[in-house]
């Protein structure tokens, strides 16, 4: 789920910018979009499902979603070819939000090149291109890069230099062979925060040394060690620390993923990027399927929780 807002007037804008939002261009895909306060802006993706319980289910959840942060309007793109199934869970998810006083503004249903309202049987259609639409140009401007899938955007969360994953396992290996040491806890959290800190002022620069990448991820098999990471991200900062734990991510070896997919996940959230927020969690639940921190930030995404929490959360921590 991802906060970020458009202001979109027609149903091409809403499909032009549904894969901007997401990261990736959905398929076979639920795409809710809900509009009203700051808080209550938001949009959410999730699988799109044939069976009956499981249609009511994806409502069920997006619903609460759009009640908990208070929206007040709702536009619905369901991807797919199958016109049967998409009105089916159209006409599911169009009661449960009209129950719950949320304005429905469309449903469309989207395939490669056309749309259709999802909720008329036989409707002819509509051609689109989205290519030149303002929403597009801009982002390629930007120098964002929308993935194919959900599967191509979880694979940029796989490393491809094996020497390099070699090169950070062996890093890491002699600080674990290392040992404890005497009062070595605060030795360690200092590095590990000017280390951190260094990286993040050079966002876009180059990253960690094999070294330092093997030592970062070492020190974060400690959990006081890992929040103390976990603390230094801000909503302000979270775009940086989507790159350093990203290029984390893809380095660690498995028995060291779990931490850094973990923050990945996070910094996600707070920057926005619910897709790639859930793709660190996949990642990081492959490995440890029980690690804690994961299932807190899947409880986030779950309850689209805003970011602007933790700025609360911040704050009251400073108070």
């Amino acid at each position: 789920m991802t906060n970020e807002t458009y202001t979109a007037r027609t149903a091409v804008d809403l499909i032009a910018i549904a894969p901007h939002a997401l990261g990736f261009q959905p398929h076979d895909d639920v795409v809710l979009m809900a509009f009203g306060s700051p808080g209550g802006t938001f949009h959410a993706r999730v699988d799109l499902l044939t069976g009956t319980d499981d249609q009511h289910q994806i409502a069920e959840m997006l619903v609460g979603a759009v009640v908990r942060n208070r929206g007040t309007g709702a536009a619905v793109l369901i991807y797919s070819t199958d016109a049967e199934v998409a009105a089916a869970q159209g006409r599911v998810l169009c009661d449960r939000l009209h129950a719950a006083g949320v304005d429905v503004i469309d449903v469309v249903r989207v395939e490669a090149e056309r749309y259709f309202p999802a909720l008329e049987d036989g409707a002819e259609g509509t051609a689109y291109d989205v290519t030149g639409h303002p929403f597009t140009t801009q982002r390629v401007f930007e120098g964002e890069v929308v993935e194919r899938s959900r599967e191509a955007l979880a694979d940029t969360l796989v490393g491809t230099d094996e020497d390099d994953r070699e090169a950070v396992a062996r890093a890491a290996e002699a600080i674990m062979a290392a040992g404890s040491a005497p009062g070595p806890v605060a030795r360690d959290a200092q590095w590990l925060l000017a280390c951190l800190r260094a990286r993040l002022r050079r966002r876009g620069g180059l990253p960690l040394t094999a070294a330092d990448a093997g030592r970062v991820l070492a020190l974060c098999r400690s959990i006081p060690l890992r929040d103390l990471a976990w603390a230094e991200m801000t909503r302000d900062n979270a775009a940086a620390c989507v790159d350093v734990w990203r290029d984390l991510v893809r380095r660690a070896p498995d028995e060291l993923l779990p931490p850094a997919a973990a923050l990945l996940g996070f910094a996600a959230w707070l920057a926005g990027d619910g897709a790639l927020a859930w793709c660190a969690l996949d990642r990081c639940t492959e490995v440890d399927p029980d690690y804690s921190l994961a299932q807190c930030i899947a409880d986030l995404l779950l309850g689209a929780v805003p970011p602007t929490v933790w700025d609360e959360m911040c704050a009251d921590g400073a108070g």
